[in-house]
């Protein structure tokens, strides 16, 4: 039976529509409603406008994510710099499946797949802080406050 067919049967079942959201990791947009409102591409060899966009962030998060022997991964979270970021984007094993991305109100660059490198670029102190209490970097919020 075909997905759509599927798809159909269900909703007759429940007599409620599906919404098939976007996979967000569990962190983000928490504190949103469940849907996207704005989602703009950044071309990956706009370098000067990435930089920029890097250095007006109040804070970035990256994701390192490391697959284990049984497919699975495990993911670690750390502040990083907008040097960092463009280091990473530079590199020509991550430059060719690279994305760049406002969505929301976060600047994300991250590789094709969800367990790839990822890193978000905050431009509200509010959500940062959010987001650090969330990955389990609450000591770092002290970390900016002294720079």
């Amino acid at each position: 039976m075909r997905f759509w067919a599927q798809k159909k049967q269900l909703q007759a079942r429940t007599k409620s529509p599906i919404i098939y959201l976007e996979g967000r990791a569990r962190c983000q947009g928490q504190n949103r409603d469940n849907s996207m409102t704005d989602y703009k591409t950044i071309r990956k060899n706009a370098t000067k406008k990435i930089q920029s966009i890097l250095n007006s962030a109040v804070g970035i998060i990256g994701r390192v994510s490391s697959m284990q022997i049984d497919d699975s991964y495990e993911s670690a979270y750390h502040l990083v710099t907008a040097e960092e970021v463009i280091a990473w984007l530079k590199d020509e094993n991550n430059y060719h499946d690279a994305t760049c991305f406002y969505r929301d109100d976060e600047f994300n660059v991250s590789g094709p797949y969800h367990f790839c490198d990822h890193f978000t670029a905050y431009f509200n102190q509010e959500a940062l802080n959010e987001a650090l209490e969330c990955y389990g970097l609450a000591e770092s919020i002290n970390r900016l406050k002294s720079h």
